[in-house]
């Protein structure tokens, strides 16, 4: 659950995200970019900023079970229980719907990754919109896990980011996350890293 000294940066967090602004936050592994899955404007303001290829698409957080099934459907019991792991783990489930084409893969799938994270949490159920996700780094440079490690580059050309001080509220997994394909007609799972 997020501390009440949050709050202001969650209702500013919420402005910017309903007002297609790119939002640089904390996750559980990394900070991250994020903004509105609606929001084509801001989904091509991450890539442009990223210096990130337009074929390599971006993560989805969503806050529950049932916010994922909304987007992907009846899942099986071996799929849920790998969404629910304590491992941070993104799915690319092989059909989505509701979801604008902008943020598919080019065969249509789409990762999904249900966060524990307080701060993401209380933004998606807030926003009551899934958070486009990617690290808070310009492509081919390190992954940052704290606001520190962030570039002048990033912070600078954000639109909001959340303050450094809520990094010391929340422990970062251990684990980095991981990305699991899911081939729906075989059932199989492919961990891709």
């Amino acid at each position: 659950m997020l501390d009440n000294k949050y709050f202001d940066e969650l209702d500013k967090a919420f402005t910017h995200f309903k007002n297609d602004g790119v939002l640089l936050y904390p996750t559980a592994t990394v900070w991250g970019l994020g903004c509105s899955i609606f929001s084509e404007k801001a989904v091509e303001k991450i890539y442009t900023l990223k210096n990130r290829e337009r074929n390599k698409p971006l993560i989805v957080l969503v806050s529950t079970i049932t916010q994922l099934q909304e987007i992907v459907g009846e899942l099986p019991n071996k799929i849920l229980e790998l969404a629910q792991s304590d491992e941070p783990t993104s799915i690319a489930y092989p059909e989505v719907k509701n979801i604008p084409n902008y943020m598919l893969a080019e065969n249509g799938s789409l990762a999904i990754r249900v966060t524990r994270h307080p701060f993401c949490v209380a933004l998606i159920n807030k926003t009551n919109e899934p958070l486009v996700s990617t690290s808070a780094n310009i492509a081919g440079q390190p992954t940052p896990k704290y606001y520190a490690e962030i570039s002048n580059e990033i912070i600078d050309n954000v639109d909001f980011a959340v303050s450094k001080e809520i990094e010391k509220s929340f422990k970062l997994s251990s684990q980095s996350s991981r990305l699991v394909l899911w081939n729906k007609e075989s059932d199989d799972l492919k961990v891709v890293r």
